[in-house]
């Protein structure tokens, strides 16, 4: 159900506002009434309206200096205002457009015509909140998708990564001791794969290229228990899983991941990944350190 059009009513002479107050009414209107500009404003603040007719000339407030009073304030300034004009009184009608006024109604006041205009005005301004509101709600909604396919993709980021850690641990240690046709897979499923990764990194991401292949090499910098954790690590290995090949315990490859996460200055087992395979990319090219000499007896 429509509710009633909420109007103000401001005219400094009651006759107006009586005649006024009746020809709304008989429309079905809510009407409030105030007697001055002051009166009008405090009216205006303390309920939401859909319109206010407004006679120009008033004493101490007129109606201009109230309008443009409204259209100041942010809370208000939407409010759709219809001016009392005389017939002949054409610069008032000017001053009260540029004041903010979007429509008038002469004296003497004519009932059909009188409806029809707040009828009109009423309409648009309840359109334009309707419209402002649904927006809104779009704005919302578009702010919601974007967060659901931020949530979507960073959750399908980190196993992807790990997808593609284990083809290319794949791709190095097993294609010798596969058939043909379980190579053909592997060929198959990297390819499958690749145009996922670039399909979710192009779309949802920043388009960055695919991480180059390469294969394990231990990082100088870490002990050799440390490399071998590290590098069943990379092939998306549990510390369940890591502690059995090692044959040592599940707290000891815990201590080893948190290290390998520090040294490596990353946060999740998924990001080590990436950041290992960058690491052995250069530990490949860089040339081996020589031992250290031994120190001499002092």
């Amino acid at each position: 159900m429509i509710p009633p059009a909420s109007i103000l009513v401001v005219d400094d002479a009651t006759a107006n506002l009586q005649l006024l107050t009746a020809i709304l009414e008989q429309d079905g209107c809510r009407v409030r009434c105030a007697r001055s500009g002051k009166r009008a404003l405090e009216v205006a603040s303390l309920e939401p309206l859909d319109l206010i007719i407004l006679d120009i000339k008033m004493p101490e407030l007129d109606g201009l200096e109230v309008c443009r009073r409204l259209k100041a304030d942010a809370r208000l300034r939407e409010i759709p205002v219809i001016f009392i004009s005389g017939l002949r009184e054409v610069d008032d009608l000017v001053k009260a457009f540029n004041a903010g006024g979007v429509d008038y109604i002469t004296k003497p006041f004519h009932e059909r015509e009188v409806q029809a205009r707040v009828s009109t005005h009423v309409k648009m301004h309840r359109q334009t909140i309707e419209l402002a509101n649904n927006y809104r709600r779009l704005q919302e909604l578009e702010t919601l998708r974007e967060n659901l396919t931020h949530l979507v993709v960073n959750e399908m980021h980190s196993p992807l990564q790990v997808v593609e850690s284990h083809l290319k641990m794949l791709n190095l240690f097993a294609p010798a001791s596969l058939p043909q046709a379980g190579r053909d897979y592997l060929v198959e499923a990297r390819s499958v794969f690749g145009r996922l990764a670039e399909m979710t990194h192009t779309i949802f991401l920043d388009g960055r290229k695919p991480l180059p292949e390469v294969p394990f090499h231990p990082l100088p910098h870490f002990s050799d228990r440390k490399n071998e954790v590290l590098q069943w690590l990379m092939q998306g290995k549990s510390n369940s899983e890591i502690a059995t090949i090692l044959k040592i315990s599940k707290s000891t490859v815990a201590k080893h991941v948190t290290d390998i996460l520090a040294d490596l200055q990353v946060e999740n087992r998924a990001t080590a990944i990436l950041r290992a395979l960058d690491l052995c990319a250069s530990a490949k090219k860089a040339p081996a350190a020589p031992p250290p000499a031994p120190l001499s007896p002092a």
